[in-house]
């Protein structure tokens, strides 16, 4: 295979671009594209990106907020809310939430599925009612009036 002048030239290109914009080449796409709010900032590994139309890395979160002062970029908007069900006996669910359960930024769930997400990891959904239970916080309950 040989190399063509454009390629050489894209690849200068991509090098001086990486150098004003991040200071160097030795960047991981997790040093520049972040999950995470109320002071949690953690990487990721998946992004959608435009290059001659659209491109996804594996776990692609669609969408980020301009650049922020340290050239970060974060994200605003991804899969919702991916679940993994497994039809055993009991059945599992499994799942995250990216940033967090709670919008409620005094919350310790504000922003505690950033780190699932930057792991790789997903979460129990404690599918079956006993499980649950057993993991409860809090609860509120609902009463309401027959409609007329």
């Amino acid at each position: 295979m040989t190399i063509s002048r454009e390629m050489v030239k894209a690849i200068r290109n991509a090098i001086a671009a990486l150098k004003k914009e991040h200071g160097g080449t030795d960047l991981t796409l997790g040093d520049v594209y972040r999950i995470g709010r109320g002071g949690v900032s953690l990487p990721i590994g998946g992004v959608t990106f435009y290059a001659h139309g659209e491109q996804q890395t594996l776990r692609a979160m669609l969408s980020f907020a301009p650049p922020d002062s340290a050239h970060r970029v974060w994200i605003d908007a991804g899969p919702r809310q991916p679940i993994l069900t497994l039809f055993t006996h009991p059945i599992q669910a499994f799942t995250y939430a990216p940033w967090g359960q709670s919008e409620h930024p005094s919350s310790p769930h504000y922003a505690d599925h950033s780190k699932l997400l930057s792991e790789r990891r997903l979460k129990s959904d404690y599918f079956n009612k006993e499980d649950l239970l057993k993991h409860l916080e809090s609860t509120t309950v609902l009463e309401t009036k027959p409609l007329k």
